[in-house]
């Protein structure tokens, strides 16, 4: 992973196992990955090929920790946080960036309580939101859909900014100043995987309908840039809204991808708002 971001010219994002892992393990993949002196582990980097040590700015202290990350309480994982969070030393030259794993869509019970106990210790809390055609029990094709499929994955792509909405209000009445990112590490559209297809692999297509909805979603973190400092759609290849498809030695790059190379152009730049009229649509 570490050599793809080289090659890419990007910043790797290393997520801690606070699940099944121990404060021990995550100590000491840390300084395996970032540290340039004399220790047991630096050495065994350079053993396994690597001589100076990867550059890494950010590191997660756990994933989904309400679900699949442990099924815990805000509570519980408020203190794990705070003990494992402890333990992840700066070896290198940049300070570690460290992020909270933050609220399932709006949970705000989640928010509240991480900005309670953990504020003074975080630099970002992060933030998983998918976008279904209908709900999480039905997402809907990816690719088969008529025009109300058309308008109801708009409006709940759309619903992003009423989540982030939300999260922030409880931000702002903790963290006046903004010290605190908004890190909105999960999101995209899920659907139903494609016939044929391994289930456990979140393998969907990809369409027109992607970009647009893309777009909405990437206009609304423009909006809220004063607390969103990084927003990664899940996943980049092969799962859910990717940017690239691959079938053995084959590679597509899909709508998604045109979305995302048009816009870097734009990065940088003056947000403008903008708005308009138009027919409206009952879904």
């Amino acid at each position: 992973m570490f050599e793809l971001c080289e090659q890419l010219g990007t910043e790797p994002y290393i997520c801690g196992n606070v699940g099944s892992g121990t404060v021990q393990e995550m100590r000491d993949w840390v300084e395996y990955m970032t540290f340039d002196g004399d220790s047991p582990l630096a050495n065994e980097r350079r053993k396994n090929g690597r001589e100076k040590p990867w550059k890494l700015k950010f590191f997660g202290v756990g994933n989904e920790n309400w679900g699949c990350g442990g099924n815990m309480r805000p509570e519980y994982y408020a203190d794990l946080y705070k003990r494992y969070a402890t333990f992840i030393r700066n070896y290198g030259d940049e300070p570690i960036y460290k992020i909270a794993g933050g609220p399932n869509v709006d949970d705000t019970r989640w928010m509240e309580t991480l900005m309670q106990n953990i504020r003074h210790m975080t630099e970002g809390i992060s933030l998983h939101n998918y976008t279904f055609e209908s709900a999480w029990e039905n997402k809907g094709s990816a690719t088969e859909f008529d025009n109300d499929g058309w308008y109801k994955l708009m409006a709940n792509a759309m619903k992003m900014d009423k989540v982030i909405n939300v999260h922030t209000a409880i931000m702002d009445r903790y963290d006046p100043e903004k010290k605190i990112d908004l890190i909105v590490d999960e999101w995209g559209n899920w659907f139903d995987v494609e016939i044929g297809t391994n289930p456990g692999f979140l393998y969907q297509q990809n369409t027109m309908r992607d970009v647009i909805s893309g777009m909405l979603i990437l206009h609304i973190f423009h909006k809220h840039n004063d607390r969103v400092k990084m927003a990664n759609i899940a996943q980049m290849v092969n799962v859910l809204q990717a940017m690239i498809l691959t079938d053995g030695e084959k590679m597509v790059l899909t709508p998604t991808y045109h979305l995302f190379r048009m816009m870097k152009g734009h990065m940088d730049g003056e947000r403008v708002d903008v708005d308009y009229d138009c027919e409206e649509q009952e879904i």
